[in-house]
């Protein structure tokens, strides 16, 4: 009976922050926080693996950020600093387009409206969307960008690849879906035929592309799920 009741409270003190169209609930803010220790990270680590510089951004975040835990809550953390805030991505987003999406000016204080600006400066031509964006052929990038509105905007899985960190869009117009399949199939058949001894000994054969002499654990079920996605 204890732990229902502390369940209906939790669910009734959930907060939808945005309805149909991007509207969002009446007293819903933008967090900043994100974007502000995501850029002084960036900051420091100029010339370093992006991987690295990810990885360093993230931490520094981790350590700033602002941490609440709801009374009654077992499984804590959240993505903004208070229940009625949202993060943004200010490596993902161009400035223009993270200001489209705010939709009004209450979303951030008159000093973090200032704040933004400052931080959207450093990242003028390196956020992921205008990096892609470059490389889209003219006659192709007058059709789709600037978007006209917010639902284009976050069309990304035709504008730019936010879920894939490092795209090969190179490889995909060379080949096509059907050839790189192609190439999948011909990978898992060789690592079929194979045995390894461990995961370093998949990992150094994978990276070298060279086949190991060791041999004892079976490749296959090891590439079941990649298979019948390549099928």
């Amino acid at each position: 009976m204890v732990v229902e009741t502390r369940i209906q409270r939790l669910k009734q003190e959930t907060r939808e922050k945005a309805v149909s169209d991007l509207k969002y609930e009446r007293g819903i803010m933008c967090d900043i926080e994100r974007a502000r220790h995501w850029t002084e990270s960036y900051r420091k680590t100029e010339g370093e693996s992006p991987v690295i510089r990810r990885a360093k951004a993230l931490a520094n975040h981790l350590a700033k950020k602002t941490i609440y835990i709801p009374p009654g809550e077992l499984i804590v953390g959240n993505v903004a600093r208070d229940p009625n805030s949202l993060p943004f991505w200010i490596e993902v987003n161009a400035l223009d387009t993270i200001k489209r999406l705010m939709l009004s000016p209450g979303m951030l204080s008159a000093a973090e409206w200032k704040e933004l600006d400052k931080l959207g400066g450093y990242w003028k031509g390196k956020t992921l969307e205008e990096t892609c964006v470059r490389r889209f052929p003219d006659d192709v990038r007058r059709h789709v960008y600037p978007a006209e509105d917010w639902k284009a905007t976050n069309s990304a899985v035709y504008q730019y690849p936010f879920c894939a960190p490092t795209p090969d869009l190179e490889m995909l117009f060379a080949l096509g879906l059907n050839g790189i399949m192609k190439k999948v199939r011909a990978k898992l058949a060789e690592l079929n035929a194979m045995k390894l001894t461990s995961n370093a000994d998949l990992e150094a054969t994978l990276k070298s592309g060279t086949r190991s002499r060791r041999c004892s654990l079976p490749v296959k079920p090891l590439f079941n799920s990649l298979k019948g996605t390549a099928s």
